[in-house]
């Protein structure tokens, strides 16, 4: 047992500090899963799988972790694990949502908040809270999504869990921007920004300067926005966030193309659409092409334009995102 938990303890904190060292994690998950089922152990076999599929969701590996994640919420309800099964439908939640499946991710999600808010456990209930927002704020429902948020935001307060606390505020930051209102989305980001540096959380610091990004971008301040997206794509790429890296090239290309660089803002949208297509991120895929269509149409290049733009519509009808797709139609009928 003692070898069992200093191996998976390892595994862990390799996978949760932000560190990039994604494999060595998994091998360590790998062995704690081995001595799990030489033990009997049922439930750090579980633990164990749950870890292995965090681990490849970090890789973008998302079918791989649901293959996982479905396995330890298997075992969690079979020996009546009511933490490691809510744990198990977050997880879930989390992978779909990666593959752009909002409403299947947030059955999930609302499962786990039911399990977490009976057995009392506060900190699931932030997360699963902070999940059901990101689900709505990616199906346009934004005031949806502010209300989670803010639901999450108090609980990570109350209990002192800063982590909590500033992914609560980025996702606030991100709801803010999407309805219009940067100044106020600028100042929750520069909060987030601040607990990541402050907490050592690579990853929610990568997140909050690429939502700064995004912020001044939609300002009309290009190059300040290429700052952050500088910043947060050397972050993805030094912690292996395959899904990160890809976003920040996608809106370093659209800050190329606000300034009239078409040609350098395509080569940086068909890296981030390489990205998008080797871990499976549709809606990182649908947005590129689109981005990629808007390029093509200023350098005159119309068929090439329309090609883009429907790929991207194709992505976001199997997605049911209903405006997304309205935006894409009206960009082919402009062209045609």
């Amino acid at each position: 047992m003692k070898g069992l938990v200093t191996v998976g303890q390892l595994g862990h904190w390799l996978s949760g500090c932000s560190l990039g060292e994604y494999q060595r994690a998994i091998d360590y998950h790998q062995q704690a899963l081995k001595i799990a089922r030489d033990i009997g152990d049922r439930e750090y076999e579980g633990r164990s799988l749950g870890n292995l599929g965090l681990a490849y969701g970090s890789l973008g590996e998302y079918q791989r972790a649901i293959d996982y994640h479905q396995q330890a919420l298997k075992i969690a309800r079979d020996i009546g694990d009511r933490a490691g099964e809510g744990a198990s439908l977050g997880s879930l939640g989390l992978a779909y949502g990666s593959l752009g499946e909002y409403q299947r991710a947030i059955d999930y999600h609302q499962q786990a908040l039911k399990i977490a808010q009976d057995i009392g456990d506060r900190a699931g209930e932030g997360a699963s809270l902070n999940s059901l927002g990101e689900d709505y704020g990616f199906l346009g429902e934004y005031q949806r999504a502010i209300d989670y948020h803010q639901q999450a935001l108090k609980i990570a307060q109350d209990i002192s869990v800063r982590l909590g606390e500033g992914a609560s505020l980025g996702n606030l930051g991100a709801a803010y921007g999407s309805l219009g209102e940067y100044q106020r989305a600028i100042e929750y980001n520069q909060q987030a920004l601040e607990i990541a540096q402050d907490i050592g959380d690579r990853y929610g610091e990568e997140r909050a300067l690429g939502s700064l990004g995004e912020n001044y971008g939609s300002l009309g301040e290009y190059q300040r926005a290429i700052d952050y997206h500088q910043q947060a794509l050397k972050i993805a790429q030094d912690i292996g966030d395959r899904a990160g890296e890809g976003a920040s090239l996608n809106s370093l290309g659209a800050a190329y193309g606000s300034l009239g660089e078409y040609q350098r803002a395509i080569e940086s949208h068909q890296q981030a659409l390489e990205i998008a297509q080797e871990i499976d991120a549709r809606y990182g895929e649908a947005e590129t092409w689109f981005h990629m269509g808007n390029n093509l149409s200023e350098l005159n290049q119309k068929s090439d334009a329309i090609d883009a733009y429907r790929n991207a519509r194709q992505l976001y009808e199997a997605m049911e995102l209903d405006a997304y797709v309205q935006n894409c139609t009206e960009a082919i009928d402009s062209l045609s």
